[in-house]
């Protein structure tokens, strides 16, 4: 699996707009309660999902836009 260098999430559940950068090889994920720790790694899990690719993408195209950036290739859902 690449090495995911920035991720941005738009109009995703409880995310309105987030852009990360600087991953490095192990990241924490930390924060309150209902903060959108969990809907942020379903946003990556939806982006790597391969069993149910159709449905993943009606999911996308319903409720958010997903940009993620790996070993320097964008990849926008």
């Amino acid at each position: 699996m690449g090495h995911i260098e920035s991720i941005e999430i738009n109009s995703f559940r409880g995310i309105k707009q987030l852009e990360i950068t600087g991953f490095s090889n192990i990241n924490l994920i930390v924060g309150d309660n209902n903060s959108g720790k969990t809907t942020f790694l379903e946003a990556i899990q939806l982006l790597f999902a391969k069993t149910q690719i159709g449905s993943v993408k009606k999911i996308i195209n319903q409720r958010s836009v997903l940009i993620l950036r790996c070993n320097s290739s964008l990849i926008k859902v």
